[in-house]
């Protein structure tokens, strides 16, 4: 519904108190005969701040933390709701339920519920508020008269009787909403806005913007010391008044800046967030934090720019966006965004850089450009001793001058940051038996470009912490699997589009990386144990769908990972056999047809997988798994400290019963083995449900029921016995005592033991 349809009220206000001071009248009913003449009966009343969402999320706050007289005297409960950071509804209802103090047996009832959908692979943002937590707030807030102030960071409109909350409009309740905060841009989702909202903004007034932008900052500041890494509201201002002011003057799709990636780059690199230099792990960990608690994604290169940005005092001269190659540079400019308008069409001429262009840039920390031309080996930009995030966008190689080849080079060992994109910028890098390599970069972003000529060992470059290297315009290896070997401070590697790698280099001695993407890396053949990190947390591989250019990839193993905790597969794999996560840390693995096509997968691998909960296989019950292992129980006291076998070479398979093996201390792992909800993922599956005991003096007790239906009682373990107990040092050897190992039974297509303790009544 359009703004103009709805029952409209505006407040002449310049600061968060007199927001509050217009907005009071229509919580305590002062209004109340005013809306009644409109013919207005409103549910809740939304609250846009200025300029389409600044200031909202401040004002509700300030309400609750020191409600006015009038308000506490009509309401005697107010709720204060904060869910800026949406996750999901049920998220949304265990911070109500945070914010009531609810007892202990309420809040179990979350967990308890989360482990149940995790059991049914219900993914995190489907979770859906709990019934009976619905009730216990209801009727915990029956007596009361409640004022809710709530700070939705959803995209939909909430209604929050549904998780519990008394009526709006019943017995005196009261509701106050917006969709503001964390520097978000609410223009679109306010159109979602019904006639039964009362739609209260705040005029523009120009005069009282810098009043604003520190209210936003001191909020945003609260949320990073909740994460232990307080940033000062007054270096968070600064941060805000750089985004805000650049992002108003970028004209339309002239620029991207790419925030999202590189917002923490440029608030460390152009000295706003300054604790101790770049080597000060602090100052980068600052920046990360307060790059996360802002609506970033709002300030994309196609979003229309902010509308207040201009209205901001920003120091004359220091951050500079422009589309003129003769700018007025001075000493106190740290930032320069410089993009052509003509070179943004293909027929228009590229803008020539001066050679004496940054002469007067001393201070010159950040500069970015587009769509120009300049002498590559003798950048003019050379003279900027202090130059720490070079970006080049679509730039062209313009010699001119004097030709000193080292120049480039000087600037890049200067550098903490480097992007590329559209750009082959060739840099004379000395061999490695020459001279030995000092530069201080810790990120390098390519991206369809190049710095470098026949190619590159990356080792050489030992302080990185984050590699992107995605679809580059010549290949950078070297032949040898060690390009990246001893690099310990490097924490994220992308190399995402190229398409030339047939043998991932070892990363084994990478220590510090964490996430590892591999998209259209379709050339690949395998991905082996041996050659991956041990603090390995994320790893994704997107084939694509082109049939063109299919992947080859045969055969990935992360066993042994850890630490390992997402793992992604999308497009198209068509000769994938195997696949091992064994001894991982993985909840659940997606192998449906929505996000990975793996016609040709046999084999399957998840041995000690202890957080595993779901599988989600394809839609074809005709398509069959020859190999599945899956254990996730348990384990006793006596397991601990002992290194669990995840490798399959170490299965010895000595005759073949069953097709799939599957042993868990949760029956809810059975909804995981089914294929369309009725057909096994294996033509024969042999099943162990089995708690241990406490002690290893405890014998199992348990019923075995094969597949004619017949219970045999048994006092002996009889499981694994052609798998998993012939694992090196393996898991299951470590976990059963070895004189219980008996033969395996018969031949049958589905064998079934239950040990003791085991529950069923989850199942489904």
């Amino acid at each position: 519904m359009s703004i103009t349809e709805l029952m409209q009220e505006h407040i002449w206000a310049e600061s968060i108190e007199g927001a509050i001071y217009d907005i009071i009248p229509y919580l305590d009913d002062r209004e109340k005969a005013r809306a009644e003449d409109r013919g207005g009966v409103y549910k809740s009343i939304y609250f846009n701040g200025w300029f389409s969402g600044v200031g909202a999320s401040a004002v509700l706050r300030a309400i609750a933390e020191d409600p006015p007289q009038s308000l506490t005297k009509k309401f005697d409960k107010i709720i204060h709701i904060d869910c800026s950071r949406w996750k999901s509804r049920r998220a949304l209802q265990r911070t109500i339920a945070d914010e009531l103090k609810l007892s202990q047996h309420a809040m179990a009832l979350f967990d308890r519920q989360d482990e149940e959908d995790d059991f049914s692979m219900v993914g995190e943002g489907s979770r859906a508020e709990i019934g009976e937590i619905t009730r216990v707030i209801f009727l915990s807030l029956l007596q009361h008269t409640c004022l809710v102030l709530f700070h939705s960071g959803g995209n939909d409109i909430v209604d929050l009787y549904d998780y519990g909350l008394p009526p709006v409009g019943a017995f005196g309740n009261k509701v106050l909403w917006t969709f503001g905060g964390r520097l978000r841009r609410v223009s679109e989702t306010t159109n979602k806005l019904n006639k039964s909202h009362l739609f209260i903004s705040a005029v523009k007034m120009y005069t009282g913007c810098s009043i604003l932008l520190w209210e936003e900052a001191t909020e945003i500041s609260l949320y990073t010391h909740k994460l232990g890494l307080g940033v000062s509201p007054e270096v968070t201002r600064e941060c805000l008044l750089y985004l805000l002011s650049l992002d108003h003057n970028r004209g339309s799709n002239i620029i991207d800046y790419n925030w999202t990636i590189h917002a923490a780059n440029y608030w460390v690199c152009d000295g706003i967030i300054v604790q101790g230099g770049q080597d000060n792990k602090k100052v980068w960990e600052v920046a990360r934090a307060l790059h996360q608690e802002i609506r970033l994604e709002d300030y994309s290169s196609n979003s229309r720019p902010n509308d207040w940005g201009d209205q901001l005092y920003t120091p004359l001269d220091r951050w500079i966006f422009t589309t003129k190659s003769n700018i007025h540079i001075t000493a106190d400019t740290t930032s320069i965004f410089l993009a052509s308008k003509s070179g943004s069409t293909s027929h228009q001429p590229l803008v020539s850089l001066p050679i004496d262009m940054f002469h007067q840039a001393d201070q010159l920390r950040v500069l970015k450009l587009c769509h120009c031309t300049f002498n590559f080996l003798s950048p003019p930009f050379h003279c900027c001793h202090n130059l720490r995030f070079l970006g080049l966008d679509s730039c062209m190689d313009s010699p001119q001058g004097r030709e000193d080849s080292q120049g480039a080079l000087e600037i890049f060992q200067r550098l903490w940051v480097l992007d590329i994109c559209n750009t082959d910028w060739e840099l004379d890098f000395p061999q490695e038996t020459e001279q030995t390599m000092h530069a201080i970069i810790r990120e390098i972003h390519i991206k369809n470009g190049r710095i470098w000529h026949k190619n590159l060992a990356w080792r050489r470059l030992q302080n990185l912490h984050k590699l992107r290297v995605i679809e580059p315009t010549s290949s950078w290896g070297t032949g040898e699997m060690d390009e990246f070997i001893d690099m310990v401070k490097l924490e994220h590697l992308d190399l995402s589009g190229n398409s030339k790698i047939q043998v991932l280099p070892t990363l084994a001695r990478v220590a510090g990386l964490k996430n590892l993407v591999l998209d259209g890396c379709v050339r690949l053949k395998k991905i082996s144990p041996e050659g991956l990190p041990p603090l390995l947390e994320t790893f994704r591989f997107d084939a694509g769908s082109n049939p063109m250019v299919a992947a080859q990839l045969v055969k990935i193993s992360l066993a042994g990972c850890v630490r390992l905790k997402n793992f992604l597969l999308c497009g198209a794999l068509p000769e994938l056999e195997e696949l091992n996560l064994s001894g991982t840390s993985i909840r659940k693995v997606d192998l449906s047809d929505e996000v990975v096509r793996v016609q040709g997968l046999k084999k399957v691998f998840l041995i000690d997988c202890k957080q595993l909960r779901a599988i989600l296989w394809w839609k074809h019950p005709t398509r069959r798994l020859e190999v599945l292992c899956i254990d996730n129980h348990e384990r006793n006291s006596s397991d601990q400290g002992r290194a669990p076998s995840s490798d399959p070479s170490s299965i010895r398979i000595q005759q073949k019963n069953h097709d799939g093996y599957v042993i868990t201390s949760d029956a809810r792992i059975i909804q995981s083995l089914l294929v369309d909800f009725d057909d096994l993922i294996t033509r024969s599956l042999y099943l162990y449900l089995y708690i241990p005991p406490s002690t290893s003096s405890r014998r199992y007790k348990g019923k075995s029921i094969s597949s004619t239906g017949e219970a045999v009682i048994t006092t002996k373990t009889s499981c694994y016995n052609d798998v998993l107990l012939h694992l090196d040092q393996g898991i299951v050897g470590t976990a059963y005592d070895q004189h219980d190992i008996t033969s395996w039974p018969a031949p049958s297509d589905f064998h079934v033991e239950v040990g003791e303790g085991i529950s069923l009544t989850n199942v489904e």
